[in-house]
């Protein structure tokens, strides 16, 4: 029977025999939950929506594809100009309440500073 298969959660498992140990935990424990705020905007850089999410990269998938009727589809937003990461819920919905609560020329500036080209970000968080 190999190592591999005798490995329990939480067991100590020996790198080389009589050596160094090391403690293996399952990949849940290691993980921390992510959220993203995000920006998109259409190929004209002219219509901005402010959104927050848990799986970034689907949600950006739902955009481009227009899997759902919504304001981004209506206006042909699928463009990743911007995006910023969190660990805590609560702080990705109060940091997306901040950016929308400012005026456009404040969102503009906050995505020129992160993408001077407003080129697409999708390739970034796939």
């Amino acid at each position: 029977m190999s190592l591999r298969s005798r490995w329990k959660s939480g067991e100590a498992i020996p790198l080389l025999p009589d050596q160094i140990y090391i403690v293996k935990y399952p990949r849940r424990h290691l993980m921390t939950k992510s959220y993203y705020v995000y920006i998109i905007t259409n190929s004209r850089n002219t219509v901005l929506y402010i959104g927050v999410t848990s799986n970034i990269t689907a949600r950006i998938f739902q955009h481009k594809n227009k899997l759902v009727s919504s304001f981004s589809s209506k206006y042909n937003l699928d463009k990743l100009v911007y995006y910023e990461m969190f660990e805590d819920i609560n702080m990705a919905i109060e940091r997306e309440k901040q950016i929308k609560a400012g005026n456009r020329k404040k969102k503009i500036d906050l995505i020129k500073k992160f993408n001077p080209d407003w080129k697409d970000l999708y390739s970034f968080v796939l």
